[in-house]
């Protein structure tokens, strides 16, 4: 991981993500960041390090969880599409 000050990546936070305690909390990781700054790749990495403790990881792209969010409104389904994806 590239932790030059110019990236702003905090070492500790990252580090402290790395044990999966925040999946044991049932909590979840939301990366916010300029085009280009590393998000898909921190993300990549935490779903990797997740999937290696056998837990079950779903990534997606904030655009694409608001359009299935409203698909599943329109077909009527949303409280159905919202415990399947966020309860497990």
């Amino acid at each position: 991981m590239n932790y030059k000050p110019d990236r702003e990546i905090n070492r500790g936070l990252i580090e402290e993500l790395s044990t999966n305690e925040y999946i044991q909390q049932k909590l979840n990781i939301i990366l916010i960041g300029a085009s280009g700054s590393g998000k898909t790749c921190i993300s990549n990495a935490f779903g990797v390090n997740a999937c290696m403790e056998r837990y079950r990881v779903q990534y997606i792209r904030l655009p694409d969880l608001f359009q299935e969010i409203e698909e599943a409104k329109i077909q009527g389904h949303y409280k159905k599409y919202m415990k399947k994806t966020f309860q497990s």
